[in-house]
């Protein structure tokens, strides 16, 4: 076989990969996610998220603490931290409780800057979503801020009703299932991953400039809902197993590894995104990959 004939049969095995559907989208979503640079868009959530997420709970826990008892909440929000956030029990107890003793010098104005600073996170999330829709964001900073804060308070309310979850299973009859432990796991995991889907589903809708409709929504925001059930149980299991990082890293190795992870996330929102965008120029049939060139 010459050259020029086996270049030639590497080519059509190529195209003949490349008109999978799935596998064209997922080619396209790779690309794309290139021409973003979604690796620094994702960096840049993961830096806000991280500077957002103490005030986010600080306000949280002192809003909420008006209506509920600070115990109830404080232990709502340590049990969600544990359960989906790679950061050891020691480290979330000292921090909530450094927060909790902070709540009796917290007023109603500070609680509003706190939520006000938390938001910052949803308005770099919106900024990075833009980017991968390929739009602009000339929404008004007095219509763009309350959105934002509305999604903040959403997520605390989402930390809260996460970590009053596993209370409320603990009730349902215990009953083995293969691969997935009692039938309160199995319904814990399944209700946590309807919600991941929703809150994709939300972000994908609100938070870009422009709005889509379901049916080119809805696939990326499954695709992102499994992978992050895939990235959060590896890398739970990964800083569980291979506590390498303190040595690295030291006293703040949870901190680092919850940036780490924070990223993953906001990586896979965005592919999640690019996805979705894809899928709609395949439907459209516009969707042209830079692998479709011979090599």
């Amino acid at each position: 076989m010459t050259p020029l004939s086996l270049k030639s049969s590497i080519n059509r095995l190529k195209d003949r990969i490349l008109s999978f559907v799935a596998v064209r989208v997922s080619v396209g979503t790779i690309e794309e996610l290139g021409r973003n640079d979604a690796s620094h868009l994702a960096a840049g959530v993961a830096y806000f998220a991280v500077l957002s997420l103490f005030p986010l709970l600080l306000g949280f826990i002192s809003l909420a603490g008006l209506f509920l008892p600070s115990e109830s909440v404080q232990q709502a929000i340590i049990r969600f931290i544990q359960q989906n956030l790679p950061i050891s029990p020691d480290v979330v107890s000292e921090n909530i409780q450094s927060i909790i003793a902070a709540r009796g010098a917290v007023g109603i104005f500070s609680i509003l800057a706190l939520i006000w600073t938390s938001s910052n996170m949803f308005t770099s999330m919106g900024v990075a979503l833009n980017r991968s829709c390929g739009v602009c964001d000339r929404t008004p900073f007095y219509l763009r801020k309350p959105r934002d804060i509305v999604f903040a308070l959403a997520a605390g309310f989402l930390f809260l009703l996460s970590g009053v979850l596993p209370t409320a299973f603990s009730l349902i009859p215990e009953v083995d299932i293969p691969f997935f432990g009692t039938s309160a796991s199995f319904i814990l995991i399944a209700v946590g991953s309807v919600i991941t889907f929703f809150v994709f589903i939300v972000l994908y809708t609100y938070l870009p400039a422009v709005r889509s409709k379901w049916r080119h929504i809805w696939p990326g925001a499954l695709v992102a809902t499994v992978l992050f059930e895939i990235i959060r149980i590896s890398f739970i299991l990964f800083v569980v197993q291979f506590n390498r990082y303190n040595i690295i890293y030291g006293t703040i190795g949870s901190a680092i590894a919850l940036m780490v992870w924070i990223y993953l996330s906001a990586f896979i929102m965005l592919a999640g995104s690019s996805f979705n965008g894809e899928l709609r120029r395949w439907r459209e049939g516009t969707l042209k990959l830079d692998a479709d060139k011979p090599l």
